[in-house]
């Protein structure tokens, strides 16, 4: 088999994806298991409170609060 397939289905209950060039599998991906954010996921944040001695914000996201 030659070319690229790109193959969508679901996975015990979550959304699954993998491609396959020319017949082999080159990357398979499934859904993380929450509604919350996946690891990597990037917003765009308000700092509200910064932390003086500890370097880091409280910040308000689409999401909710979080720390950074």
């Amino acid at each position: 088999m030659k070319g690229r397939v790109v193959a969508l289905d679901h996975l015990q209950g979550h959304e699954a994806a993998a491609l396959m060039v020319d017949g082999r599998l080159r990357d398979f991906l499934i859904a993380g298991p929450g509604p919350g954010p996946l690891p990597g996921t990037i917003y765009r944040a308000r700092a509200e409170v910064a932390l003086k001695g500890g370097g880091g914000a409280f910040m308000q996201t689409p999401a909710g609060r979080g720390f950074l």
